[in-house]
């Protein structure tokens, strides 16, 4: 898991509030001009010896000026000619915020830091769209909605964990919160704060040996190595409120310690050993606040309510993205989980998922199956939301889902399409129309197919669930014809988009294969890679990579992207294929995994990558690999030529026994052959005494403690 915005509703609201006094109207255009301008802007604090309001007075002040140049006068100090704005913290009956207008004169409260900054920048960017003087295009769109005069945020903690709002200052202009900045110790994080293990026994105690992979929760050191790094790092929290995440490491293992049994754990249960670790720190400084999770081994909620302090990250990895959420069984079993939870602590967070994590480049549709998310939590008291994206990662359209997402967790009910149509074609004045239609496009196509979206999915999983590919090629062709038309700023942006969508081109040539948008030409037996069908997408993506740093790898586990360029520029200088199977689909006497049914994959030419399972290969971890494969046409084959994949990290080994026989087993061809090429084996069987036979090949997984899958690309008959 790694455990695990919404700008756009506080701006608008407050644009068209400050233009009900500046003009005789407001609409929502942002390209209109005010009637008249005002000689400048006074700020003025409302209580002039409230500390919190003369501090914004002062911060408002600094930007207008800044913002203003001398084109306007921008005073402390209200005067007749100037509109005034007045600056103030919301009572306990405001909600977040509250505006209210006068003639001449608009007053703004928030209840606290964070939410006065948001909203500044809200007031300032409408009135940048009406007074054409101050320079706000830097700005994203106005989110508040026309109709408020107070608001209440959705969610109390926000958080798109996207590379956009990693960066303080646009995190603060967005509202949101940033695990940077908020978080003391954030997901799995222990390992960076038990660097010591005095007594042998930080560690869980796993059948009767400790086990480094996971942590003792009861151990004294644990609880005493936490305080002193909180105390050295972030200190009591008098001064400042940090979170800090007590979670066990990402595994199923628990401890069984004799302290723990004695705290309640069982086997599969490490609920109360760590609900006991954080309310001893959260009584030790009652001034932070501590999360536990409910994933895996800490599922399970504690008997006892947890302090005030004190709160739960609750995983959605079980609650699929892009279903029809009503009436299904795992929603109401996830919403059966927050309820549990919901009656032991005030701080019901959830930790959500938006991305494929094995490939952040191609386009991934989040916002119209998130914005459904999100009404599901606040419907069932979620508090807080943690929207794993892809981190410090570079992923295509991640401006617009960050935007989109933080004014959607502000307010849920804003209108999706129009958050994305604005700040696309603010962003993007040449290829905004363009972008927008296709990215809404997706997300549209996603929707009305409701089909589970894949967190961990190749191009295979991502065309079954929502991908289009012919939609896609037009739309990719179009942006590379487009993009030199654009300005500079404009054209640093698509280019980025353009790498990372020369990538997914890529993976759609070998998705194709010998199809229409494939990378292979056929010549009856023989199929040989045409270079010249990729080479504008391999040249974009390898010119990305040096360019623009964050684009380094492609996907959660570090696979890197200058690695997958090479590995096609080897796939395109390799020989051609004699295969007398070609295109003819192997017949499954095992059961294959229900994702890869489609055995002409093992047939159309297209060779795995040994950088990624999900590039050409076909997996089986059910069953043994056995299929029926025809050798009675005009051109008998008497070599099989067959290839492995092994990658333990991902569960994937190589078979035990590798064998070709008649379909009666009677007859049995000879391994001649067995050659290891980096992570891939290739086995190579004499079946000339098959000749003229069906073959039944047969590769058996290695029977291991744990579950062993077998990744097989190309059968080769020849």
């Amino acid at each position: 898991m790694s455990l695990f915005k919404s700008r756009s509703f506080g701006f608008v609201r407050m644009l068209c509030l400050c233009l009900l006094v500046l003009t005789a109207g407001c609409g929502l255009s942002s390209g209109n001009s005010m009637a008249h301008h005002p000689k400048g802007y006074a700020i003025v604090a409302e209580q002039p010896g409230d500390a919190f309001a003369v501090k914004w007075q002062e911060y408002l002040f600094r930007q207008l000026s800044k913002r203003a140049g001398e084109s306007f006068a921008v005073s402390k100090k209200a005067e007749p000619s100037l509109f005034t704005l007045v600056i103030g913290q919301a009572g306990e009956k405001d909600g977040s915020y509250c505006i209210t207008t006068e003639e001449n004169r608009v007053s703004i409260r928030a209840k606290d830091d964070a939410t006065m900054l948001w909203l500044l920048y809200q007031l300032l960017k409408i009135t940048g769209e009406r007074d054409s003087r101050l320079q706000a295009g830097d700005l994203p769109p106005a989110i508040i909605p026309l109709q408020e005069k107070c608001g209440t945020f959705a969610f109390e903690y926000r958080e798109p964990y996207f590379a956009p709002n990693l960066d303080y200052d646009y995190s603060g202009i967005l509202g949101t919160n940033n695990v940077e900045r908020d978080w003391g110790i954030w997901g799995h994080g222990l390992k960076k704060v038990l660097t010591q293990d005095p007594q042998g026994d930080i560690y869980a105690l796993v059948d009767g040996k400790r086990n480094a992979a996971q942590y003792c929760a009861s151990a004294p050191s644990v609880y005493n190595q936490i305080v002193a790094y909180i105390l050295n790092e972030y200190g009591d929290g008098k001064k400042q409120t940090y979170r800090f995440a007590i979670l066990p490491n990402d595994n199923s293992l628990v401890c069984l310690c004799t302290r723990c049994q004695q705290a309640g754990n069982t086997s599969g249960n490490a609920t109360p050993a760590f609900t006991a670790l954080i309310t001893a720190l959260a009584n030790r400084f009652p001034k932070h606040q501590f999360f536990t999770s409910a994933y895996l081994t800490t599922r399970r909620p504690p008997d006892n309510k947890l302090p005030e302090n004190a709160g739960v990250l609750v995983s959605a990895i079980d609650l699929p993205l892009g279903i029809a959420y009503a009436n299904q069984p795992a929603t109401r079993n996830f919403v059966n989980t927050l309820q549990q939870w919901k009656t032991k602590t005030a701080h019901l967070y959830v930790w959500d998922y938006g991305s494929d994590y094995d490939d952040y480049f191609t386009p991934f549709p989040l916002l119209y199956t998130f914005q459904k998310r999100l009404k599901l939590f606040r419907e069932n008291g979620v508090k807080g939301v943690f929207l794993n994206g892809s981190g410090y990662e570079y992923t295509t359209f991640e401006e617009v889902k960050t935007f989109a997402a933080a004014a959607l967790m502000m307010n849920p009910d804003l209108l999706v399409d129009k958050l994305c149509t604005d700040f696309i074609r603010q962003q993007y004045p040449v290829s905004g129309k363009l972008i927008s239609d296709y990215y809404l496009a997706l997300e549209a196509r996603a929707d009305q197919k409701k089909h589970s979206l894949p967190l961990y999915g190749g191009m295979r999983e991502l065309a079954a669930a929502y991908f289009d590919v012919p939609g896609f090629v037009k739309f990719y062709e179009q942006l590379v014809a487009l993009a030199p038309k654009t300005e500079e700023e404009e054209r640093a942006k698509v280019n980025k988009i353009l790498t990372a969508l020369s990538f997914t081109r890529l993976r759609v040539a070998r998705l194709q294969g010998m199809q229409q948008y494939g990378f292979l030409i056929r010549n009856g037996d023989v199929v040989r890679a045409a270079p010249e069908s990729v080479s504008e997408a391999l040249e974009i993506l390898e010119g990305g990579i040096a360019s623009f740093g964050n684009m380094r790898q492609y996907s959660e586990t570090e696979r890197l992207t200058a690695d997958y360029a090479a590995a096609w520029h080897a796939s395109l200088n390799a020989p051609a294929d004699t295969n007398f199977l070609l295109d003819k689909t192997p017949t499954a006497l095992s059961t294959p995994d229900e994702e890869y049914r489609n055995l002409k994959m093992l047939t159309d030419g297209v060779h795995g990558f040994e950088l990624d399972y999900h590039e050409g290969w076909v997996l089986a971890g059910g069953d043994d690999m056995i299929y029926r494969l025809p050798n009675d046409g005009p051109q008998k084959g008497k070599i099989l030529k067959v290839s492995f994949l092994e990658a333990p990290d991902y569960n994937i080994f190589l078979p035990s026994v590798v064998e070709a026989t008649t379909e009666d087993q009677r007859t049995s061809g000879k391994l001649v052959d067995r050659q290891k090429t980096g992570n891939i084996t290739t086995y190579t069987l004499d079946i000339s005494n098959l000749a003229g036979n069906t073959i039944r090949f047969s590769a058996f997984r290695q029977r291991k403690a744990g579950k062993a899958v077998l990744a097989c690309d190309e059968i080769i008959l020849n």
